[in-house]
């Protein structure tokens, strides 16, 4: 779908039109990048298999870089990874990346093995706790059992830039790295036919304000 026209009853598809008497929008999600451009652009996104497959295979990219480099300036930059939102899908991609480095990438690139203190994992999230919706305890021991598999975890900072291999975050640090993978959320589809005044959120989240039947204002005659 790629355009909604209510005043006739039809949508408007990549194959044509089509009318209708109803009209569900249960189109998913998109990933939300807060409207940073550079985020946009150069993050590795996190959503859909499509997007765990490219993401695994640019993890051994890199690890390929690394072994065939010389300077441990350049290594760090290269072996560093920031994950950037804690629910549950940043907490299990950091969590995940921190026992293959201590298992996998010993075992396949030993010529890693001296510099493994400059291959560093960060998990960023603007809340003042991993995994938000949860309990407490569940929050707790989540962030002990990623501590103890050695991620470092910043909390209360978002990503603000994502520029020359610089992760910028709102409490004014800097990390250094080429790779960023971008679990920071998702926001609704926004189609032609939708006006903005039907549309609400700020930092790039967009939601659709419906009635209490949960119809679109468009919609209502």
């Amino acid at each position: 779908m790629v355009k909604i026209i209510a005043p006739q009853n039809k949508i408007a598809l990549t194959t044509g039109e089509l009318d209708y008497d109803y009209l569900i929008i249960a189109t998913g999600t998109e990933t939300n990048y807060f409207g940073i451009e550079n985020v946009r652009q150069k993050a590795i996104p996190m959503k859909t298999i499509n997007d765990a497959l490219e993401m695994r295979n640019y993890i051994l990219m890199q690890l390929e870089r690394a072994a065939s480099l010389a300077a441990a300036e350049d290594r760090q930059k290269v072996l560093t990874i920031v994950v950037a939102g804690g629910g549950p899908t940043g907490v299990e991609i950091s969590g995940m990346l921190a026992e293959m480095q201590s298992s996998v990438f010993r075992k396949d690139y030993p010529e890693l093995e001296k510099g493994r203190s400059q291959s560093q994992i960060y998990l960023v999230d603007g809340a003042a706790q991993l995994l938000s919706p949860m309990s407490k305890k569940a929050q707790d021991n989540t962030y002990n059992a990623l501590k103890k598999l050695g991620v470092n975890i910043i909390l209360n900072a978002q990503v603000t830039d994502y520029a020359d291999d610089k992760v910028l975050l709102s409490n004014g640090q800097t990390i250094e790295t080429e790779n960023l993978i971008w679990a920071a959320g998702v926001t609704s589809q926004v189609f032609e036919g939708i006006p903005r005044n039907d549309m609400a959120g700020k930092r790039g989240l967009k939601r659709m304000i419906t009635t209490k039947q949960r119809a679109l204002k468009i919609y209502m005659p």
